[in-house]
């Protein structure tokens, strides 16, 4: 019974341990990576990198699935209607959206969201 349960947690944190970043990776889900990495606001990664994460992982690299999966995270990330939440929550911003149409308004939400956030962590809330 017990090795049966320490088998149940030994499986429980190895699961936990990888991220969806790093299953993406190797399982070679390159539209997958890119989707992540552009809805996280990172920066694109070259074609290079995407060589590299898959020559590790023993996959082949597919950059246009890469690209096209980073696109469509980025449009989801620069999306006017999230900067604020994205401001707010501490994240810094890449300029990954300055060439969005509305990169100027998304620019002006995320820094009153993240001004907020600042002028949050210096306010004692002990009153």
């Amino acid at each position: 019974m017990q090795a049966g349960m320490l088998c149940f947690v030994f499986l429980l944190l190895t699961a936990c341990a990888f991220s969806p970043l790093d299953k993406a990776i190797e399982s070679g889900d390159w539209y997958l990576l890119g989707k992540l990495d552009g809805e996280r606001g990172a920066l694109a990664k070259s074609e290079k990198d995407v060589s590299l994460l898959a020559e590790r992982a023993g996959k082949s690299a597919k950059y246009d699935l890469y690209d096209a999966g980073y696109h469509a995270g980025n449009r989801m990330y620069c999306n006017v209607h999230n900067a604020y939440n994205i401001g707010l929550s501490g994240s810094p911003y890449r300029g990954v959206c300055d060439y969005h149409s509305d990169a100027s308004l998304f620019r002006t939400e995320w820094q009153r969201g993240h001004d907020t956030h600042q002028y949050g962590k210096g306010v004692d809330r002990d009153f």
